[in-house]
């Protein structure tokens, strides 16, 4: 995450191969981006954030996926400044 002098919060995800076939990759964005839809006015102003899923995420459910989103905003702090 980094600050963007636009006062928008933009999100990006680059799903590599390792993550599986085409399908899986954008089954894993499109859950992404969904949450980030819903959630937007919860993230912090001003940010630019980008998303770079691990391998093994595809065996998660949708829910476990938001559960780890979540609980990554509420513990992430912008830096200061």
């Amino acid at each position: 995450m980094l600050t963007n002098p636009l006062g928008l919060t933009r999100l990006g995800i680059a799903a590599g191969k390792k993550i599986g076939k085409a399908c899986a990759r954008n089954w894993i964005k499109r859950r992404i981006r969904e949450y980030f839809r819903l959630n937007q006015d919860n993230m912090p102003p001003g940010m630019d954030i980008v998303f770079i899923p691990l391998r093994g995420i595809t065996e998660l459910s949708t829910k476990q996926i938001y559960d780890e989103l979540d609980r990554f905003f509420k513990e992430y702090r912008p830096p200061a400044g």
